[in-house]
């Protein structure tokens, strides 16, 4: 996949500048183009280049700020998607002087519906709490849902990449009167958006949320999915008073039996399976989920809970089978060693049990090369692009050495260098007429 990062590209940098100058005569796009993509461009990532550009457009911009905001909102209509995150960077970083306070939220407010100004409003947030929530609350009952959003997710107290806003971590009755306006908001979108503020508020003050949002259960679907939504972590960390509020069963009528892991030595790229029975003494609601106890880097566990299932269930026996990945992703680094992996019924967690990850095996590959005289050469290798061009090079077997190479025109996946060698062994007895076969 292309890098986010490269979606501020140099065509973009191009089409940025000649908008630039559509909306300011005496606009330098060549001198502006130079600056951005300087010696230190490919290095930068994604946020770095979008402010280096932000710092750029301020030196070719007329020095006064109201009039490059004008240019501003004039050219961000043209870009969305990341690339519209730059246009709200702008009146963050040169916006914040309480003389433009009032143009720069309007701007804020004008720039959300191509890029979210959920990141930049953070600043004026920090600069003048009660001030921008005052704001923000004329915005959550604009008629644009984008704004309305933007009301309440941008002063979320955990904001994922956002700037830290610990007055409202330390005390989120502020943020009450906007979320409670948005809590029946005909958007999804926004109604989300509430969900993960309150969501982050349980993290600090489990005890206020619950209480203040108890009552909004049984009102609508709408607010039923709200509540249930924001209350996710609490639900994870199986918080007594959420799982009776949502209706779920007695735990103690629940019994795993059989609990079992298929291989309790996995590699990295594979997958932990495992199985169990659930014995259900009266029927219920029921919620299954697992917990993966990850060995972090210093040796300690940190614990991520998924779901399996939830759903209403008869008195009897549940046969379950689950697979868990551990492909490599870039949200998270494995690390070999002991790991552990536990059920959790209706928020009460069982007995761990434990695997062990260890590093990937890599996959051996049995290959046959054709020469344009068309000679055929069996080998075996961990790395075929690396195996084709050492042979090509002349650095490979001492038989093909001297000679063009055509391609590599059979490849073979085995699971072990054992298995790889007796492949090529049976392949290199094999007559010339029952080689092409394999492949022609």
């Amino acid at each position: 996949m292309e890098p986010f990062k490269n979606e501020f590209s140099s065509p973009f940098i191009k089409d940025l500048a000649r908008l630039y100058n559509k909306h300011f005569k005496s606009f330098n796009s060549k001198g502006f183009e130079k600056a951005v993509l300087d010696k230190d461009w490919e290095d930068r990532e994604l946020k770095q280049r979008m402010r280096h550009i932000t710092l750029c457009t301020k030196k070719y911009f007329p020095e006064d700020y109201l009039e490059g905001l004008y240019i501003i909102l004039k050219v961000a209509p043209e870009f969305s998607g990341l690339k519209g995150m730059l246009f709200p960077d702008f009146v963050e970083v040169y916006g914040l002087d309480k003389k433009y306070r009032k143009q720069s939220l309007n701007a804020l407010k004008s720039l959300t519906p191509y890029f979210s100004s959920e990141f930049a409003i953070r600043p004026f947030l920090k600069d003048d709490l009660m001030g921008t929530l005052k704001v923000m609350e004329v915005w959550s009952r604009d008629k644009n849902e984008h704004v309305r959003r933007l009301a309440s997710e941008g002063c979320r107290p955990r904001l994922p990449w956002g700037q830290a806003l610990p007055e409202l971590k330390k005390d989120p009755k502020p943020l009450w009167t906007i979320l409670e306006s948005l809590k029946n908001d005909p958007s999804e979108y926004v109604r989300k958006s509430v969900a993960n503020s309150l969501n982050d508020i349980t993290k600090d003050h489990p005890d206020l949320v619950y209480k203040n949002i108890k009552g909004w259960v049984g009102k609508s679907q709408h607010t039923d999915k709200l509540v249930k939504h924001a209350l996710r972590t609490l639900l994870k960390s199986g918080d007594a008073r959420v799982m009776k509020l949502f209706g779920y069963g007695d735990p103690r009528k629940l019994k795993v039996e059989e609990f079992s892991l298929k291989n309790k030595r996995i590699a990295i790229g594979e997958k932990l399976e495992f199985s169990f029975h659930l014995a259900i003494k009266t029927p219920m609601k029921v919620r299954l989920e697992y917990a993966i106890y990850f060995l972090l880097k210093n040796n300690q566990y940190g614990k991520k809970v998924f779901k399996i299932s939830e759903k209403e269930v008869e008195k009897g026996v549940l046969s379950m089978e689950r697979a868990h990945s551990f492909r490599t992703i870039t949200t998270r680094t494995f690390y070999t060693g002991v790991h552990k992996v536990a059920l959790i019924l209706n928020g009460i967690e069982q007995t761990a049990h434990e695997f062990k990850l260890v590093d990937k095996k890599p996959d051996w590959w049995v290959y046959m090369i054709q020469t344009d005289k068309g000679k055929l050469y069996t080998g075996i290798t961990t790395d075929l692009k690396r195996r084709f061009e050492e042979h090509a090079s002349g650095k490979g077997a001492k038989y093909l050495r001297g000679k063009k190479l055509k391609e590599m025109v059979f490849t073979e996946k085995h699971r072990s260098r054992s298995s790889a060698t007796k492949r090529e062994i049976a392949i290199k007895k094999l007559s010339k007429a029952e080689k092409l076969k394999l492949f022609s």
